[in-house]
């Protein structure tokens, strides 16, 4: 097994990975200005996205004076020197009264290079619904509420309406077959300088075949890696960057678009301590694009197939 197997088994299995090596560091980046710090340098947003046995989903009041009386997800900023978890249970107690058991990272969201939002889901473990006798600055009550109440807003107006997929990708999760769910994902307490990718790139092939897996072999066989920009609209550009190194040293013909789909997060290394992050990118790709060949059986079969 190589050191790229290795890797991706121990993401697959929700451990740190081998030594993290960079393989593309993009021009312009600044190592004074682009370490990540929470609240000075980067915005990093966890949300709690919770259904009940109902399918109804917890929903809060905004008690902000620019959205007073709105209604959202539990979400807010994490603190400097807290985890990615910590957060979102803070968030959801503070402007709930519920607190939870986070289950998996659900989706990543990027912003514009303005912030980057975590959102899990999980099970409530205990505490009781804030009422409006118990508003405070952090919201004015919490309700369990139908899809239906938030989709037509029946009652409440909505913040923002950027959390409606969210919440449909919550309850495409939940109503899944547990052998039929992809792996739980949960952030890996690994502390790094900068904001970090790994990529995970499969060439795609016909049905009953193995996929390849697109390997950086030098100075060993590892998962291709690259830093990502503060600036970085999207998680696609860092992408990009590497994927087009890729070709320079393959002599692969450059193409304007680059068929690239990212389809899902595989794994989180973040500490809280000297705010950083790395993660594990998913991605098909067609065309036959790979610094070294190896196969990966099974595993590789399977991320495949879940997409």
């Amino acid at each position: 097994m190589s050191e790229a197997e290795a890797d991706l088994l121990k993401i697959l299995c929700g451990e740190t990975p081998g030594p993290f090596v960079c393989d593309v560091d993009p021009i312009g980046a600044d190592s004074d200005k682009e370490h990540v710090i929470a609240k000075k340098t980067a915005g990093w947003i966890v949300c709690g996205v919770l259904l009940n046995d109902q399918g109804q989903v917890l929903m809060m009041q905004e008690a902000k004076v620019s959205c007073r009386g709105t209604w959202y997800l539990p979400a807010g900023r994490i603190e400097p020197n807290e985890t990615f978890q910590e957060g979102v249970c803070r968030e959801v107690e503070e402007e709930t009264g519920l607190t939870f058991e986070p289950s998996t990272l659900l989706m990543v969201d990027v912003n514009g290079g303005h912030w980057v939002r975590l959102t899990f889901t999980g099970t409530v473990t205990g505490g009781k619904l804030k009422t409006p006798a118990e508003a405070d600055k952090e919201s004015l009550q919490a309700r369990w509420c139908s899809l239906e109440d938030i989709k037509t807003e029946n009652d409440m107006p909505i913040r923002a309406k950027d959390i409606f997929p969210i919440i449909d990708l919550a309850v495409q999760h939940q109503s899944t077959p547990e052998l039929q769910k992809p792996p739980c994902v949960l952030p890996v307490l690994q502390p790094h300088k900068f904001v970090s990718l790994r990529l995970v790139l499969l060439k795609e092939c016909s049905e009953g075949n193995v996929p390849e897996l697109l390997v950086r072999t030098t100075p060993s066989p590892h998962l291709p890696t690259t830093r990502m920009l503060l600036k970085d609209w999207s998680i696609v550009l860092p992408l990009l960057r590497l994927l087009r190194t890729a070709m320079v040293l393959t002599g692969e013909a450059l193409s304007d678009k680059l068929p690239i789909q990212p389809v899902g997060v595989l794994g989180v290394e973040h500490l809280g301590k000297h705010m950083a992050w790395l993660t594990a990118y998913a991605s098909p790709y067609s065309i036959h694009l790979q610094l070294g060949k190896t196969h990966l059986q099974k595993q590789l079969m399977n991320i495949h197939g879940a997409q």
